[in-house]
């Protein structure tokens, strides 16, 4: 049995992101970046970015980085795309963006299709504060450094905050998008599935937010079930969210701290981090009052330097961007040139041990944000059972038998067998397969068990059925011989039966595989195989007949020529036949009758002297053949 996977939709139990490496390459700040591939972060300093905040990047399975974007410098009010040449992607040029938008961008997988991507951006609007675009990157174009090969498409909806972020779907393909309105408590969520993009879908849940509120972040959880809003008017809410409908629920609006800028979840999710730009909270998820939990785990100074974003990383540490806000910003010092790192962020208090400026960016510096890099990750939810093909083990049956292949039914599970043939039924989980030869039977399983959650899982398995064929009697193949003529008939031996040949006339053995039959006549002789040793995939008693036909192949002639003493007369008349002798004057020599109607008849000739004769065969008064022969004794 060889089990194959063909997973339409991919079935995984929840993985974590740490052992993922498509966000293991991170772009950001002043020519910035940070590579996770190592048993320890490096610093890169070949990035081309001049951004604030609003950056994204990826990389493939393997940690190779793919592209990523954000802004040329840190006033620009558009996005570019890098490739992982350290070049504009093509196409990848003024892409719609947002200055100083604090999620500015994300990028998703194209769900089914490996070399494309999403680039889903905050557009800036004064007039329509952000609103929301997208473009899509395909991998397999520029020789494989990737283009865009649609870009700035609108989506059509407006007034959003500064804050996007995603999740995979519960079935660990799909993504859902989510943005929030301003000045409302209204959560937008899009689809992304092979069908495309879906949405908009629209919740109301939790506080309204209000003018200042358009700042903040959102983020969530390592498993995707929590999600945590940070907005700069004294809004910190902490969700629950379903991963397969997309629904939020269980709100925990937490106290207020006015300046909320950013947030982060410790990779357990029992711990939440939150930030406004001079103090670094901490939360106890798992208190039974969350907000009476709260500890400053720290306070930037001077207060001319902000807190800006945290986040997650795939070494399982939260990094901290803290930047001097003040004007002109050209300040580089230990404080921009390094990043903050909470080592332990599952660990309550100073236990998660906060390092102050100790991750250094190798000559470059932070502007306080971080990229947006969700967790690609995330698989299926643990909570969706998934069934697989099981096709059953292989297995061997004589010809004629039949085995029952398969498993069980499973309730909500469809079941195709191919090929059909040999089968009682190829839609049911075990059918009876009595094939005739060797087959491999495919099953392909539909699991329609999570189709509430737009779940549906077809796998495949493999069974091989081998068929043992019975020995039957071979006689052969029918012959023509000619008379007097023999023929060996059979075919080899088979060890464990007897041979029994009838008639017996003509063959010489009559118990043997490979007789040699010498008929009189046209006959068909009859062999039956007799099993002897009993064993299974065998037959007790077959029979098989053949064929031997007796043909007339004699012709008119003599030999040897020129003939001594003796010589031999063959012959096929089709009456009395007379042979005869005669010399050149005409005078006959010699004349004999033939033995029956054909054959080969010998006759002596010593007593016709030496000389030219001319020789003849008559039936009856026809003459058949003549000829010239030369005597020499």
């Amino acid at each position: 049995m060889k089990n194959l996977l063909v997973i339409l939709i991919i079935i995984y139990s929840s993985m974590s992101s740490f052992g993922q490496k498509q966000g293991n390459i991170w772009y950001f700040g002043d020519s910035v970046g940070i590579d996770f591939n190592g048993n320890v972060p490096v610093p890169l300093t070949d990035g081309l970015l001049g951004t604030e905040v609003g950056s994204s990047a990826v990389s493939d399975k393997n940690g190779n980085l793919l592209f990523y974007d954000g802004d040329k410098n840190e006033h620009l009010l558009t996005t570019t795309i890098f490739n992982r040449q350290q070049q504009i992607m093509m196409n990848g040029d003024s892409l719609y963006g947002g200055y100083a938008t604090a999620q500015a961008t994300i990028i998703l997988p194209f769900p089914g299709d490996s070399e494309r991507y999403f680039l889903f951006t905050l557009v800036y609007d004064i007039a329509a504060n952000d609103r929301l675009a997208y473009s899509i990157i395909n991998m397999n174009l520029d020789n494989g450094l990737g283009g865009v090969e649609q870009k700035n498409i609108m989506l059509g909806i407006d007034s959003l905050t500064q804050m996007m972020t995603a999740v995979r779907h519960a079935n660990g393909r799909d993504w859902w998008l989510i943005v929030h309105k301003y000045t409302s408590n209204e959560f937008i969520e899009y689809l992304i599935s092979p069908d495309g993009i879906s949405g908009p879908y629209s919740q109301n849940i939790g506080e309204s937010l209000i003018l200042l509120d358009s700042q903040g972040g959102m983020v969530f959880s390592q498993d995707g079930t929590k999600l945590c809003l940070a907005s700069f008017n004294n809004h910190l809410e902490v969700l629950d969210f379903d991963r397969c409908t997309g629904i939020l629920s269980n709100v925990r609006v937490l106290n207020n701290v006015f300046g909320l800028y950013s947030c982060s979840f410790s990779p357990n999710g029992k711990v939440l981090y939150a930030s406004n730009f001079q103090s670094l909270y901490q939360y106890d998820l798992t208190a039974s009052n969350i907000s009476n939990s709260m500890q400053t785990i720290y306070t930037v100074t001077p207060s001319d330097y902000w807190i800006g974003q945290h986040k997650l990383a795939p070494d399982k540490k939260i990094y901290v961007g803290i930047t001097y806000h003040g004007m002109p910003n050209n300040i580089y010092d230990t404080i921009t040139m390094n990043l903050s790192v909470i080592n332990y962020p599952d660990s309550l208090g100073q236990a998660c041990h906060f390092a102050p400026y100790s991750f250094n960016l190798g000559g470059r510096r932070t502007y306080g944000g971080l990229p947006n890099i969700p967790n690609y990750g995330l698989g299926a939810s643990p909570t969706l059972v998934v069934d697989s093909a099981k096709a059953g083990n292989d297995t061997t049956i004589c010809q004629s038998q039949s085995a029952i292949i398969g498993s069980p039914a499973k309730t909500g599970c469809l079941y195709s067998w191919n090929p059909a043939s040999g089968l009682d039924d190829s839609i049911k989980a075990q059918p009876v397969a009595s094939p005739t030869i060797t087959t491999t039977y495919i099953l392909t399983l539909t699991d329609t068990n999570n189709a509430e959650c737009k779940f549906i899982s077809t796998t495949t398995d493999t069974v091989i059925v081998h068929v043992t064929p019975l020995e039957k009697a071979n006689a052969g193949t029918n012959t023509t011989i000619c008379i007097d003529d023999s023929i060996v008939i059979g075919n080899p031996l088979i060890n464990g039966y007897a041979y029994s040949w009838k008639p017996f006339i003509g063959i010489n053995d009559s118990s043997i595989s490979q007789p040699i039959a010498k008929p009189t006549q046209t006959t068909t002789y009859i062999l039956t195989l007799i099993d002897t040793a009993n064993t299974a995939c065998r037959n007790v008693a077959t029979t098989s007949e053949v064929v031997v036909t007796l043909m007339n192949c004699y012709v008119n002639k003599i030999y040897p020529n020129p003939a001594n003493d003796n010589l031999n007369i063959e012959y096929n008349v089709s009456s009395s036949g007379i042979f005869q002798i005669y010399d050149v004057l005409g005078q006959m020599a010699l004349s004999i009758p033939l033995e029956g109607l054909y054959g080969i008849q010998t006759i002596n000739i010593s007593n016709i002297g030496n000389g030219i004769y001319y020789w003849k065969i008559n039936s009856n008064t026809e003459q058949i053949r003549t000829g010239k022969i030369a005597i020499i004794h």
